[in-house]
């Protein structure tokens, strides 16, 4: 009986030894892989996100992809930051300076994080790739840890039919949005704290979610949406009339718009509001959209009716499935409620932006509903229509992204990455005209 045991203990102790050698080979592996070619790697990520090392290498993808971009456009928020940057690392400012930019009233420092981080890689170099490196880390980490929020969700199997979903989640604010670092960190880090919020009832999550104000002001407003969630009564029938009113509701003005803000925002605030409903604002944003060829305009259309068309669908056909599932009810029920908002004020073009933080949670709902949801009636039917306009808007993300993405990116590593100049780097959107 002692032999047994003992025979019985030396077989699992030398199945756990073989189990921690292969888990610290794959680790190696993946890790060297990373240092010859990161974008491989993380494609290789992507396709073996079961692996513990997975979405770390994801994050310090984005790391890399940030020491690697490309500023092609020269209105670019990127632009912006760098040029700030530069001239920051030739002054002489301190912490107490820093302090001085910001909530000044007429000051349009109302973001403290970027101008925290831009302050402080500037003490040690006047290299913007730094900057952006930095930029990466901090928008990676939130990025990988939503994306993994629903890998983590998936279950024994991907289905086929989730697949563009999630992958319409990861590109809606995929990694490239770097360059425009305040905002779309904003978005990631709201979803990351409210996510937790509704799935794991972890009530952290409201305070991580407030961290996004920092990241820009703006995000004063999904935030107050977020508080005011939490006090309604949570009643899908309540949301989803909401949802369906917005959709008649007429046009508020924006004069009266500016007018409510100016009101309940302190005095510091008052000059970006009223330069973002500003009628020559307005025109400004007006004129580009004009400008945009039709497949701009229908990238957007396609993934908002899609959205538009699954949360009513999910609306009718799943009340079982989400009664039975609580934090899938209130995730629903808060998608209804922020698609609702949007939509309300979508006509004021700075409002526009809240899209894509808005499909961060309609399409996380999708992917899991199709992931656990039992079928529904037409579902086939609805995937096989949805299928080419999601296909359709990744591709013109994709093509969006390879204005900052260059071959150094694609090609390099991080040896290759140092040792280059940046300025001579191309984005492969200007090498493929």
């Amino acid at each position: 009986m002692l032999l047994k045991s003992t025979l019985s203990y030396g077989y699992t102790a030398s199945k756990d030894i073989v189990g921690m050698y292969n888990r610290y080979k794959d680790l190696v592996t993946a890790w060297a892989l990373f240092l010859l070619n990161p974008f491989a790697t993380a494609l290789l990520a992507f396709l073996n996100y079961r692996k513990a090392y997975a979405k770390n290498i994801i994050w310090l993808f984005v790391a890399y992809y940030g020491f690697t971009l490309v500023v092609s456009n020269e209105g670019m928020d990127a632009n912006r930051y760098r040029d700030f940057f530069i001239s920051l690392s030739y002054t002489d400012f301190d912490f107490q300076n820093i302090g001085d930019l910001l909530y000044q009233e007429g000051s349009s420092f109302l973001d403290p994080a970027q101008l925290v981080i831009s302050f402080l890689v500037s003490r040690f170099t006047s290299d913007p790739r730094f900057l952006f490196a930095v930029f990466g880390l901090v928008f990676g980490y939130f990025y990988s840890r939503n994306v993994w929020f629903l890998l983590e969700r998936t279950g024994t199997e991907m289905k086929k039919s989730a697949v563009i979903y999630l992958a319409v989640f990861v590109i809606v604010l995929g990694f490239w949005k770097i360059s425009g670092f305040r905002m779309w960190t904003a978005a990631h880090i709201f979803f990351f704290g409210a996510f937790q919020y509704f799935m794991d009832n972890k009530k952290s999550g409201i305070l991580i979610a407030a961290v996004s104000i920092f990241f820009h002001f703006s995000y004063m407003f999904p935030f107050a949406l977020l508080l005011a969630y939490i006090v309604l009564p949570k009643k899908s029938s309540l949301f989803f009339g909401l949802f369906i009113f917005a959709f008649f509701v007429s046009e508020i003005e924006v004069s009266v718009f500016s007018e409510i803000l100016t009101r309940i925002l302190p005095d510091v605030f008052h000059q970006r509001i009223q330069g973002y409903t500003s009628e020559a604002y307005l025109e400004s944003v007006e004129a580009g959209i004009e400008t945009r060829n039709w497949r701009f305009l229908l990238y957007r259309q396609s993934i908002k009716w899609t959205s538009t068309v699954f949360l009513t669908v999910i609306y009718f056909t799943g009340k079982k499935f989400l009664q039975e599932n609580k934090s899938y009810y209130i995730l629903f029920c808060f998608a209804l409620f922020l698609m609702a908002s949007v939509n309300v004020f979508s006509h004021i073009p700075a409002m526009i932006r809240y899209y894509p933080v808005t499909y961060l949670f309609v399409f996380a709902l999708i992917y899991l509903y199709l992931q656990h949801a039992p079928d529904f009636h037409l579902k086939k039917l609805l995937l096989l229509i949805a299928f080419p306009f999601l296909l359709f808007y990744c591709v013109g993300q994709i093509n969006i992204s390879l204005m900052t993405i260059g071959m150094i990116t694609v090609m390099g590593n991080p040896f290759v990455a140092l040792l280059s100049q940046s300025d001579l780097d191309q984005a492969i959107i200007e090498l493929l005209r």
